[in-house]
């Protein structure tokens, strides 16, 4: 193999693996949350807007901010979209 083979080999492998990184990323974007009092946490899609929290707190949330939601699938209170 010559020098600018190998090259151009590395550059499609890392171009690849990014793009790999950056739709696993977007895939998980997705999982967002509300923070509720009591460690308790409310799923949303699309945008943390004042509509989204009153889903929210109608789902019991008082809500606290927003985070990455937990493993645990027991302290989803709901889910709002």
């Amino acid at each position: 193999m010559t020098k600018t083979f190998r090259k151009i080999s590395l550059f499609f492998a890392v171009a690849l693996a990014f793009s790999a990184l950056t739709f696993t990323t977007q895939l998980t974007a997705g999982d967002r949350c509300f923070g509720c009092a009591g460690k308790k946490y409310v799923k949303y899609t699309g945008k943390a807007d004042n509509a989204a929290r009153k889903k929210a707190t109608a789902c019991g949330c008082k809500v606290t901010g927003t985070a990455a939601c937990p493993s645990n699938k027991k302290q989803i209170l709901c889910t709002v979209n």
